[in-house]
Parts: structure tokens; C-alpha cells; sequence
């Protein structure tokens, strides 16, 4: 009777332990919103929204480095105005260029609001990108200054598995009335940190530290295209980064990019990448750990195997002790 039940609870052993080592782990990435708040984890990457309705800025940082302050990235939303581009180079110089008279708000004097999020998730159910929308169509804080009804400005976000060390934001502005028909449109980013980082330009990007700010040279608008120059500033000890937009009518779509360098193009190896873009690709990127997907026949041979074995050492071991 004893010998009974060493072997069949070794069995139940055996089952729980063959699920536990062969099957995979869920990759992707994890998202959370509480009230005006949103955090999301990559294998790379934690980005956070914060600030509320009034003040919203993203914080960002590798993986890892919680505690490691001095790795940590706010960008917050800063202002919104017109510039008169003296030197037409499409990129607002705070020195030489003028800006447009009563156009400046400031980005936290609007409402925002935040949406619920959009999870896309492949067939094993893993979540391979999350998007939402902070949003603010709040005319009485800009109609008194632009005469602008209806006026309207959304970022929205979104991460996947392609990347999962940035995030896209789509700058989508629609309904601003132009105060002057020579000016474009600017919006002024802070970026704080706790040291001073250099800003280095690379095309149409700044890289700050680990992390970088990445601009597409145009936009889309209700006509066709418009250009978008990418611009920064060191002023009363912070670094500022401006997206100066070509006057346009309409609805403006513009697409820039947060990231981080240090671990953009590293863990996501060709080999990951073609499991990850592949519909019926799983891997476990959490700890750096790639877990192969296997077919249900790989799957049926391995618990075969894993009981079997588990089967056979409590009789062998009982052959030995007679």
C-alpha cells in the first residue's frame, strides 16, 4: 500500500513539474492605469505617465534601475505656440526666432484625459502591443488667446514587440486656427533629469544619456504633407526639445519616438525578432531568457518523457532497496 502511494502521488509530482518545466512563459509586456496614472513594463523598458489632468509628463527608464536614479528620464509636455521662422529652416531657435504675439500656452493649463487601454494580444494570448490616448479638448484654456473653437490635441501612444525599449506617440492636432499665415506651430518638451545630459543631434534625433528623441522630417495633414523641424535649447538649467510644424489646415499626424539606446537594439536579436513577428512566436524576454515555442507533438513527446521519467525512478528505487 505504501509502495501504492509513492507512486501515484511521484505521478501527480510528475505531471505538475513536466507543465511547470516545458511550458512557455508569457512574453510581452504589462499594463496598468490607475486614475490619471498609466505604467508600462517591457523586458526593457518601465514608462510611466504621470501628473494627472493637468500637469501630464512621461518617466521612463530601463529595466532594472529603479532604484538607480540617475537613469531615470522625465519628459513633460510644455508649451504650445507660433513662431515666425526668421532664417526658414523649420527649427525654432529660442535666440533669433519671434514668437507670435499672445500664441504661448502653457501644455499643463489644458485638461487631459486618459483613455482606457487597446491590448493586442497574439494567438498564445501574450500581449504584443498596448496603445492609449491622453487627450484634451479643452477650449475655454485656449479659445480666449487663438479664437479657436473646437480645438484639439491628442498624443497617442503606443508600445509593442518590436521594440519593446520605446514607445511611438503620435501627435495629432486638429482645428488650430493660425494667427499668422507665415508662422508654424511649435510644441516645447522639458526633459529633466537628475544630472545634466548633453543633448547630441543625429539627423532627425537627440540622444540624451541612454535614451533618445526621434522625429519623422514630416507630418500628415488634412491636404497632403507638411514639414516638421526638431529642435532644442538649454535654458534656466533645464533641456527643452521643440517639433516646429509647417502652418496647416486641418488635422495635423505627426509620429515621434521616446527610447532607450542602451537596450534599443540589443535583446530583440534577428533570431528573437522573427519568433516575435511570427503570429504563432512566444518567447520569455523578462529575464533575458528566450523560451522556444513548441508544437503540440513537441509538447506531447516532452510531458511523455518528463513523466515517464518521473515515473521510473521511485521503481527503480524500490528495485534497488529489494
Amino acid at each position: 500500500m505504501n509502495k501504492l502511494k509513492l507512486i501515484l502521488s511521484t505521478t501527480i509530482l510528475a505531471l505538475l513539474m513536466s507543465v511547470i518545466f516545458v511550458a512557455p512563459v508569457s512574453g510581452g509586456m504589462i499594463g496598468s492605469k490607475s486614475n490619471d496614472a498609466i505604467k508600462i513594463e517591457t523586458d526593457k523598458m518601465i514608462i510611466e505617465v504621470k501628473g494627472g489632468a493637468f500637469n501630464p509628463f512621461f518617466f521612463f527608464y530601463e529595466n532594472g534601475q529603479e532604484a538607480n536614479e540617475t537613469a531615470h528620464y522625465k519628459f513633460q509636455l510644455d508649451q504650445i505656440f507660433e513662431s515666425e521662422d526668421l532664417n526658414g529652416d523649420m527649427l525654432f531657435d529660442n535666440e533669433t526666432d519671434t514668437v507670435v504675439a499672445n500664441s504661448m500656452v502653457a501644455l499643463s493649463s489644458l485638461t487631459w484625459e486618459f483613455s482606457e487601454f487597446v491590448i493586442e494580444k497574439d494567438s498564445n494570448d501574450i500581449t504584443t502591443a498596448i496603445h492609449f490616448n491622453i487627450t484634451s479638448n479643452d477650449d475655454k484654456a485656449y479659445s480666449p488667446v487663438n479664437n479657436t473653437d473646437n480645438f484639439f490635441i491628442q498624443f497617442r501612444m503606443h508600445m509593442d514587440v518590436e521594440n519593446t525599449a520605446e514607445i511611438k506617440f503620435d501627435v495629432v492636432i486638429d482645428n488650430y486656427q493660425f494667427k499668422s499665415s507665415t508662422s508654424m506651430l511649435v510644441i516645447g518638451f522639458k526633459l529633466i533629469t537628475l544630472e545634466k545630459q548633453n543633448m547630441v543631434r543625429a539627423n532627425n534625433s537627440f540622444s540624451f544619456g541612454d535614451a533618445y528623441f526621434e522625429s519623422a522630417p514630416k507630418a500628415n495633414d488634412s491636404f497632403g504633407e507638411t514639414h516638421v523641424g526638431l529642435s532644442n535649447s538649454f535654458d534656466d538649467g533645464e533641456n527643452r526639445i521643440y517639433l516646429s510644424y509647417e502652418n496647416f489646415d486641418g488635422r495635423m499626424v505627426h509620429d515621434p519616438i521616446l527610447g532607450l539606446s542602451s537596450v534599443s537594439n540589443d535583446p530583440i536579436d534577428s533570431e528573437l525578432s522573427d519568433n516575435v513577428n511570427d503570429a504563432d512566436g512566444s518567447s520569455d524576454q523578462s529575464n533575458g531568457i528566450e523560451i522556444p515555442e513548441l508544437s503540440k507533438e513537441e509538447m506531447f513527446v516532452v510531458n511523455l518523457f518528463a513523466i515517464l521519467t518521473f515515473l521510473l525512478v521511485p521503481v527503480l528505487i524500490i528495485k534497488a532497496k529489494k
